[in-house]
């Protein structure tokens, strides 16, 4: 299905994201690389009139916590955003969104 969704045209000037919270874990490995080569290569496409948002909330390796992440192309920048209790006991900001000073 995602992939189908992501080959679609999007307007340009509007930011095509894709969101997913604890699903990773639940696909099989073969599925879960398709669904990541899907998003990287939506990001590959991506420029300045029609951006991508790729965000995220999964187990870091672990298993101790939640990692929220975001990547934004054209530029394919990462940044973990924080990292979480799975159930929002507590949550440790550590991104910084506001770029560049």
């Amino acid at each position: 299905w995602l992939p189908g969704r992501l080959e679609r045209p999007q307007q340009a000037g509007v930011t095509r994201v894709v969101w997913h919270s604890v699903v990773l874990q639940y696909l099989p490995d073969e599925e879960r690389a398709a669904v990541v080569a899907a998003i990287e290569q939506a990001g590959g496409r991506a420029d300045g009139q029609h951006p991508f948002a790729w965000g995220s909330f999964e187990w870091e390796m672990a298993r101790r916590c939640m990692v929220l992440r975001l990547r934004l192309w054209p530029q394919g920048e990462a940044c973990e955003l924080a990292t979480c209790h799975p159930h929002g006991a507590w949550i440790d900001w550590t991104g910084d969104l506001s770029g560049p000073a």
